[in-house]
């Protein structure tokens, strides 16, 4: 069995084409995934959204107690694996105010990048079927068992190929 040669680092609002053409293909054929969508959204427009939408809604957002990771194929220099890490608010920062864990946190972006990422993903289409009733639970229970406790983090989301 040979060993993957790669390197784990943290993610840049730069890095979302290749994290969109990672983390959708990786998630596209779940059920679970599958249910959120109509039947006739093809998996290549999906990707396009998404690639769309990445740095705005998914990167930059809540820099404060979100982290990123990015696992990078040390020959193709491709995305093959993603995390994103929720960290609890008590937790997010040092005694001393700086933030925890920063070379997984996605570096600030200059306004006019920001707003250009802003206006890209306002030309996306992302209309999953609610599933609030299904989620809404998940939820409560997922912040009642992490609560604020400080030495926790939580797999927020993860995608691999």
């Amino acid at each position: 069995m040979q060993l993957w040669r790669g390197i784990i680092e943290g993610c840049k609002a730069d890095d979302a084409m290749q994290l969109a053409h990672n983390n959708l293909p990786a998630f596209y054929h779940s059920q679970m995934w599958r249910v959120m969508w109509p039947k006739d959204v093809t998996q290549e427009f999906m990707t396009e959204q998404l690639t769309k939408r990445m740095a705005h809604h998914v990167l930059l957002p809540n820099r404060d107690i979100r982290r990123h990771q990015k696992a990078v194929d040390a020959e193709t220099h491709q995305v093959v694996g993603y995390a994103r890490w929720r960290l609890p608010t008590s937790g997010a920062t040092t005694s001393g105010g700086m933030p925890c864990w920063p070379d997984a946190q996605v570096p600030i972006v200059e306004f006019e990048q920001a707003n250009a990422f802003e206006e890209m993903a306002k030309t996306s289409w992302w209309e999953p079927i609610d599933m609030d009733d299904v989620d809404g639970p998940i939820y409560a229970a997922r912040d009642r068992l992490l609560g604020e406790n400080p030495i926790l983090a939580s797999g927020d989301y993860m995608g691999m190929m």
